[in-house]
């Protein structure tokens, strides 16, 4: 089919679709934004750059359909989401192709349109889609949200745009808002090569009381800040530190990222802190390295010398599926007795 063919089919799907009487069936409704997903607005995200004054067009009816049709269904299940996101991709694609082509296309009405009539609209839709999207257009966006007073979403924007007067003034005076905020001015702050103002600004984060998701997030961007910075040294000593906190393998990787000479003693160091940590977590760390015949030796000494119960705690940490995926791979590198133990 051509575009248009195309276009008008989905069109036809649609009306098919949203006509339905509707019921609250769990799997039924989750089956149903699937399907709109499959066969509306990922086809819709095709046609954006292509038919862009028809897609956005359509895009914009659909998204403002959105509210009536989920009341028809049951929304429990989250697949509706996939299907929002979907559809105001391709209506941010539409929207930016249309200003490409020409420059004076009033983006800000639509945008500011779509923004305050979509419940679900993510603040950071445009910071997740800027691939798409001119920095002029972003601006003029942004100017109207900072005339308007919304403070939060011209943060929002001005991160897009790396505005580093808007942010530095905004930091100084306690006004970015959340952690999350904070962390991210940090992130692009070390995109700028502005690598002492990112320590400095991940270092007070740590200072204060985060969630285990973010406080990760600060840990790891810190290491890469302070060696960046450049205090390798420094750097390395984060990452036995954290590494013994979390045991995550990222912060060995990072140790030999930027210690490529390390010597065997020095790596043996994140060996003997995951091993403190019980067997379970030993071999998941092994596991996650590679190191088959390190396995294979711990295993076989660990099912002679103790009991059950460590494996009982390796059930309770690791899912069965990833289990199996250890035996797998120790019968495919040569270790066929402990593929058969695991």
């Amino acid at each position: 089919m051509s575009p248009e063919e195309k276009l008008k089919n989905i069109e036809k799907v649609y009306k098919k679709l949203y006509n339905k009487k509707g019921q609250y069936d769990y799997w039924k409704s989750h089956a149903f934004f699937i399907e709109l997903e499959k066969t509306v607005a990922e086809p819709l995200n095709q046609l954006a750059v292509i038919l862009v004054e028809n897609t956005l067009k359509l895009t914009t009816k659909l998204i403002l359909d959105f509210e009536a049709l989920c009341e028809k269904y049951d929304t429990s299940s989250g697949s509706w989401q996939d299907y929002l996101e979907g559809l105001l991709t391709a209506w941010l694609k539409a929207l930016a192709a249309a200003f490409k082509q020409n420059p004076a296309f009033d983006v800000v009405t639509p945008y500011l349109h779509i923004k305050a009539n979509c419940d679900c609209f993510p603040m950071d839709l445009l910071a997740r889609n800027k691939m798409y999207f001119p920095t002029a257009a972003i601006k003029n966006i942004r100017d109207t949200e900072l005339a308007a007073g919304d403070v939060e979403h011209t943060l929002t924007l001005n991160i897009v745009l790396k505005d580093f007067p808007y942010l530095r003034a905004a930091y100084a005076q306690n006004r970015l808002g959340t952690k999350a905020a904070c962390l991210e001015y940090a992130h692009i702050l070390l995109e700028d090569f502005q690598t002492e103002a990112a320590v400095n600004v991940l270092q007070k984060l740590q200072s204060e009381r985060l969630p285990s998701s973010l406080q990760s997030k600060v840990d790891t961007l810190l290491v890469q800040a302070v060696y960046e910075n450049g205090d390798t040294q420094a750097a390395l000593a984060l990452c036995v530190n954290y590494f013994s906190k979390a045991l995550d393998v990222e912060y060995l990787k990072k140790y030999i990222k930027y210690h490529p000479s390390a010597s065997s003693d020095e790596i043996q160091v994140f060996y003997r802190i995951a091993n403190t940590c019980g067997a379970a977590a030993y071999l998941n760390f092994v596991a996650i390295m590679g190191d088959w015949s390190i396995f294979d030796v711990f295993l076989r000494e660990e099912m002679v010398t103790v009991d059950d119960s460590w494996f009982e705690t390796l059930q309770a940490t690791q899912p069965i599926s990833q289990i199996r995926k250890w035996s797998t791979a120790l019968a495919q590198y040569g270790f066929p007795i402990s593929a058969i133990l695991i």
